[in-house]
């Protein structure tokens, strides 16, 4: 989102130094466009988050769109009050006028008057929540470095990578999410017990009709390595729902971005992420049942998969409430088109 507001800090930065400072010279007019300036400057460095959207127009793909146009077709964050767009309408406008010789120009700038117009009378959409963009990116991007740093100098000891990994999988453990997601297990581990103990109670009485003999009950470690089966088939089915996740979103980032590379890989890396911690979670849990019994340490893999899957599944709706955004501004625009021919056809005789 800051490459968008960076790119829309253009225009208020224009318009605050021809008319606020190179203008009439009146106090009033200097202050009015210097505060939009301060706003995006806020917005980018994290002081003000946009709550609203203007939507721009969709984009035909097959169709190259000439520079001037190209912010009819752009999202822009809105970050200044409606009555200072409605000032940068009104600026855009005569700077559009002032410049109606230079065509390309003046077009820009009466692009960018009906989009603060827009902004101004509350055309906008809710800001889609898209949680953790930037902390998202340089979390990944630090891991990488990191990664490659480790293995260029080979000096970390293994001592150093269990003490870190101690360290935390604690502050894994100890966070709110995980108790929640603790509970939860537990309620899901105590339901796969009953179930079992049903089972066996039908098994029993099953067998009791066929023969005198009691059945022998099973013991405690019989009951544990089939609870610890429940889990490691929930954790995969977490991992595969991963998977398929990671092999339909290409196409959805695609549709929603266009050309935008840098985006569209922005939020494949946040799915890459977490298939590959999903996958190493999984993995650490097969290798933990074949020795252990302990049933905390089994729902503690389970707590982890789950909420994976969890906040990827919160990214994934977000990416679909954006894109039913998109398709409803394009069926607006289209209605309005459909009424105007509508309309017209009084004219013709």
């Amino acid at each position: 989102m800051n490459e968008d507001l960076r790119r829309d800090l253009r225009v208020p930065l224009i318009l605050f130094i021809i008319f606020g400072i190179f203008g009439f010279e009146l106090p009033l007019l200097f202050v009015v466009t210097l505060i939009p300036v301060l706003c995006y400057m806020l917005a980018i460095y994290g002081s003000r988050k946009p709550q609203e959207i203007y939507i721009g127009k969709r984009r035909n793909r097959n169709k190259m769109y000439k520079s001037w146009n190209e912010p009819k077709y752009q999202n822009h964050p809105v970050v200044v009050p409606r009555v200072f767009c409605a000032v940068e309408a009104i600026l855009c406008m005569i700077l559009g006028l002032s410049t109606l010789v230079l065509f390309p120009i003046s077009i820009y700038f009466f692009n960018w008057a009906s989009i603060y117009w827009a902004m101004a009378d509350g055309r906008v959409e809710p800001m889609p929540n898209i949680p953790y963009e930037d902390q998202r990116r340089n979390n990944y991007q630090a891991n990488q470095n990191a990664r490659y740093e480790n293995q260029r100098t080979g000096q970390e000891s293994a001592e150093d990578v269990l003490r870190k990994m101690g360290e935390a999988t604690q502050r894994f453990f100890q966070s709110d999410e995980v108790k929640g997601a603790a509970r939860a297990v537990g309620a899901t581990i105590s339901s796969v017990a009953q179930g079992v103990t049903k089972e066996m109670k039908n098994a029993n009485a099953s067998m009791n009709k066929t023969t005198n003999k009691k059945p022998p009950q099973p013991s405690q470690e019989e009951i544990a390595q089939r609870l610890k089966g429940e889990v490691i088939r929930q954790i995969a089915a977490n991992d595969m729902k991963l998977q398929e996740i990671n092999s339909s979103i290409g196409g959805l980032l695609e549709s929603m971005f266009g050309n935008s590379k840098i985006t569209i890989a922005k939020y494949q890396a946040g799915i890459d992420e977490a298939i590959e911690m999903s996958s190493q979670n999984l993995q650490a849990a097969r290798e933990y049942a074949k020795t252990g019994s302990n049933p905390e340490v089994m729902q503690q893999f389970l707590d982890r998969s789950n909420l994976i899957n969890q906040k990827t599944n919160e990214l994934v709706d977000a990416l679909v409430k954006h894109q039913h955004n998109l398709m409803e501004a394009d069926i607006n625009n289209l209605t309005d088109s459909l009424e105007d021919l509508q309309d017209s056809l009084k004219y013709y005789h």
